[in-house]
């Protein structure tokens, strides 16, 4: 069984089913090969756990800094401040969901995780819960945007 066909959503648009595609593809390499243990997986596979790795850790170390940069409360007197400082905390959830989604395609194709309940399911909600928080995001981010455009 592969994942993307269980997770089409007639609904997406094709920009997002390019973006599952790529990152299927890149795990899909070894669907036929079943219980290989993840050092023995080919390089398509790895290159993208070490890319969504980097990805990862660089979203949630700039979180960080941001939080750390608008925590202070002289930056939050404008609401740009409090956008920002909700954007960051937004990224933390943003970046586990993305992880958390990569963990389940790679163990589901790795042959670990064959449960198609599961699968269906969480299929459904990580993407809607990913889906959610990068759309609320762009929206923080409008809202700063708008914001900061002076009044003439």
């Amino acid at each position: 069984m592969q994942l993307f066909y269980l997770c089409h959503n007639p609904y997406q648009t094709h920009a997002d089913l390019f973006l599952v595609r790529v990152v299927l593809v890149l795990v899909d390499v070894n669907i036929r090969l079943g219980n290989i243990q993840l050092t023995k997986q080919s390089s398509a596979i790895l290159i993208s756990l070490y890319v969504t790795i980097v990805v990862v850790l660089f979203g949630l170390l700039n979180a960080s800094f941001v939080l750390i940069t608008f925590k202070n409360a002289n930056t939050r007197k404008s609401g740009c401040g409090v956008y920002l400082l909700c954007s960051s905390i937004l990224t933390y959830f943003t970046m586990f969901f993305f992880l958390f989604k990569f963990l389940i395609v790679l163990l589901s194709q790795i042959g670990t995780i064959t449960d198609y309940l599961f699968l269906k399911i969480q299929c459904y909600a990580i993407d809607f819960l990913l889906r959610c928080s990068l759309t609320i995001g762009q929206w923080l981010t409008a809202f700063v945007a708008i914001e900061r455009v002076p009044m003439s």
